[in-house]
């Protein structure tokens, strides 16, 4: 764990890779970490319980509701953590189909933009050229983004969505070279 400050508060970051629980929760809160772990059908969430220490950021007594991507968490990261930070958020993505996950709830309308602004700030934080694995990464995610913004668009609703989504599949696409997934 390592320290982070924004206006007077400080925050516990997880360092120990991998704890896919623990980054998870930290960046999104519980309810993402349930979503997920209920579209995987695994049990890693009770895993980790039972074997895997969580540390001080991932407390069941209080309901985490996710950090923000601050400048100073982003910074502190070493280039191969953001690299599988990364991953483990596409991976999140790919299993939700989508940013978010697809409830009709009010927290939903809301975690897309959270977790829309962790790839941003992620994106911002890798370095060029790409390794193979995270450009591998990054074209999944522009997939995920391309079949969601596709079934926004038939919804007929939100636009600020569909123009986040559209950024995120325009960043892989253009400022990372892949213009065949380019718009």
């Amino acid at each position: 764990m390592h320290l982070a400050f924004f206006k007077g508060k400080s925050y516990l970051v997880p360092s120990s890779f991998p704890s896919i629980v623990g980054w998870c929760i930290f960046c999104y809160g519980d309810d993402y970490w349930e979503a997920v772990s209920q579209e995987r059908n695994d049990d890693t969430s009770a895993e980790d319980e039972a074997g895997e220490e969580k540390g001080p950021t991932v407390q069941k007594k209080e309901k985490c509701l996710g950090n923000p991507p601050l400048t100073s968490v982003i910074a502190s990261l070493r280039p191969h953590e953001v690299e599988i930070l990364l991953k483990f958020t596409v991976g999140w993505c790919e299993a939700l189909g989508g940013l978010a996950p697809k409830k009709a709830d009010e927290s939903k309308d809301q975690k897309w933009k959270e977790v829309g602004a962790w790839l941003y700030a992620l994106m911002c934080r890798l370095e060029k050229p790409l390794f193979p694995d995270v450009c591998s990464q990054l074209r999944s995610l522009t997939l995920v983004c391309s079949r969601q913004r596709a079934e926004v668009i038939s919804a007929g609703n939100d636009l600020e969505m569909v123009n986040a989504l559209t950024l995120i599949v325009c960043l892989v696409g253009r400022y990372f070279g892949q213009l065949d997934l380019a718009d």
